[in-house]
């Protein structure tokens, strides 16, 4: 049986990779038509909401941590 396909195989390797080419290409081609036709999200949809009233969080440090973390830049936003 392996010997079969081997000999098949090697016969007609062309073939195989003619069609591995195609395959690949026809994949590419769908998923080009696939983004161009999509249907784009509006610019309201695509940002979150978010609250404008909502108060920013001021982080208190102590003393002693300020102390050991001199040189380094807490605010992380």
């Amino acid at each position: 049986m392996y010997e079969r396909f081997l000999i098949y195989f090697l016969s007609h390797t062309t073939e195989f990779v003619i069609g591995a080419l195609s395959l690949s290409i026809g994949i590419v081609f769908i998923s080009i038509i696939f983004v161009l036709f999509d249907k784009p999200v509006s610019a309201g949809e695509a940002k979150p909401h978010k609250n404008k009233n909502k108060k920013e969080l001021k982080i208190k440090y102590s003393k002693e941590f300020l102390k050991r973390v001199k040189g380094i830049d807490l605010d992380l936003r």
